[in-house]
């Protein structure tokens, strides 16, 4: 017998010779054992299910699994090649620091400065007064006005902030910026125009001829399509005319209408005097009275 728990076969304890014989005759063969444990390995029956798509046996989900594996180690790499680097560049800056503090090497101001505040409070002064506040030895108070004023009047550059120097500074930049400039430029030339009421009418009237002539185009542009969507209208309808009347019947209604009497009549008299009853200009004409002749009719009251 077969044990699903341990996925072993189990074989009865022989008592006698007979029953040694029993025993390895129901022995199952090696290709048999191979199928029994692969059925339960596979979960019984229901090995078809490694089959389908959703199931986590397949080969897809198996192939997919392992691609997330790969790229999660190749994400952790990454991670740990970023934090070597950065490690790396603080040990790097560390080294120059110390370099610059010893005076071997000259001290390089980078950009750093700009996102620290301004000149109002030292590098020591912040720092110190972070590491008191992070501690818990300093809370945070609201600075009085005029200790505010002091500490920025006598921070360092202060007096470069609101000066002669400053002002002057300001006044070239508005006096010397060829666009700035322009743009004044400009504004003095709109300014002259639209105080001027001989230029104002000029160019009112400049500007309705412009729309008169636009609104002439759009209207000449619509009367062009539509006259072309009657030619195409026209075209069809003489196609299925001449296809109701035929080619005879069609060329006497063309010559008809376009005023020809004479061969109209001359029909008339050929088609009168050959006593045909068809007619060849109308040959499915509705307005032929059915009543008998006047001659017929005046005939058969005065009998």
């Amino acid at each position: 017998t077969f044990c699903a728990e341990t996925r072993t076969c189990v074989y009865p304890v022989p008592t006698s010779a007979s029953s040694v014989i029993a025993t390895e005759a129901l022995k199952p063969k090696s290709g048999q054992r191979r199928a029994l444990v692969n059925k339960a390995k596979m979960g019984g029956g229901l090995g078809f299910l490694h089959k389908k798509s959703w199931h986590t046996g397949g080969g897809r989900m198996i192939a997919k699994v392992w691609q997330k594996e790969q790229e999660a180690a190749h994400e952790e790499r990454r991670l740990e090649e970023m934090k070597k680097e950065i490690a790396e560049e603080r040990k790097l800056q560390e080294l120059q620091m110390q370099a610059a503090e010893a005076g071997h090497i000259d001290k390089v101001e980078r950009l750093e400065f700009m996102y620290k505040g301004g000149p109002v409070m030292s590098d020591a002064e912040r720092t110190q007064e972070d590491e008191a506040y992070l501690l818990g030895e300093k809370k945070y108070q609201t600075p009085a006005e005029e200790h505010d004023l002091a500490r920025v009047s006598a921070a360092p550059g202060a007096k470069l902030a609101d000066g002669q120097g400053a002002r002057n500074e300001t006044w070239n930049k508005l006096n010397s910026d060829p666009l700035l400039m322009m743009r004044m430029q400009e504004q003095d030339a709109r300014k002259h125009v639209v105080h001027n009421p001989v230029k104002m009418a000029q160019i009112q009237k400049e500007v309705a001829e412009l729309r008169g002539k636009k609104k002439a185009g759009k209207e000449a542009k619509k009367e062009a399509k539509r006259e072309k969507k009657e030619a195409r209208k026209r075209a069809i309808r003489e196609e299925v005319r001449r296809k109701v009347l035929g080619e005879e019947g069609y060329a006497v209604a063309t010559r008809r209408e376009r005023g020809k009497p004479n061969s109209w009549i001359g029909d008339s008299e050929n088609s009168s005097q050959s006593g045909s009853p068809i007619h060849h200009g109308r040959p499915y004409s509705r307005s032929r009275s059915r009543s008998p002749p006047h001659g017929a009719g005046g005939g058969g009251g005065g009998g």
